[in-house]
């Protein structure tokens, strides 16, 4: 299962980069909403290698989630590769320069089983594909406007 969504930015695409890889931010806004991130990896500085590990309810069961960087290109793109009960999930996100102060962003996730348990996680998921589509549309198109406004930093 694929979803994906694309944004124009009115921002630099250093500073759109900056903000999709400043981790420590991004582990703050995953406690926030009850995902406690733990890093696993002791690289200084961001790179393939990086790695995580978080624990999430899952379709009511707490189940650990080990993800890392696979790809990283400095300013343009990144990629990271989850795991979790049979499901291996790829997320990708790319910044394009389209001027000095407009920046494309596309965020893609991509869903895969690999077990029998994780087909059976994943298909209630392909059934409300539509509004999870819809959910990373607005969750993207938020971040987007937040790199826009006065002071903003993600």
């Amino acid at each position: 299962m694929k979803l994906s969504a694309r944004e124009e930015i009115d921002a630099p695409a250093h500073h759109v980069f900056a903000a999709i890889t400043d981790f420590p931010r991004i582990a703050r806004l995953a406690e926030a909403r009850g995902v406690p991130l733990r890093r696993i990896d002791a690289l200084a500085e961001p790179g393939v290698g990086m790695a995580w590990a978080a624990e999430a309810a899952i379709r009511g069961q707490r189940r650990e989630i080990l993800s890392d960087v696979t790809y990283y290109s400095h300013g343009e793109r990144i990629a990271i590769t989850s795991r979790t009960g049979g499901i291996e999930g790829l997320t990708e996100v790319e910044v394009t320069l389209l001027g000095a102060e407009r920046t494309r962003l596309r965020v893609t996730v991509e869903l895969r089983p690999t077990s029998l348990s994780g087909r059976i996680l994943i298909q209630p998921l392909r059934l409300a594909k539509g509004s999870l589509q819809e959910r990373l549309r607005i969750r993207v198109a938020g971040f987007a406007r937040s790199l826009e406004s006065p002071g903003a930093g993600g």
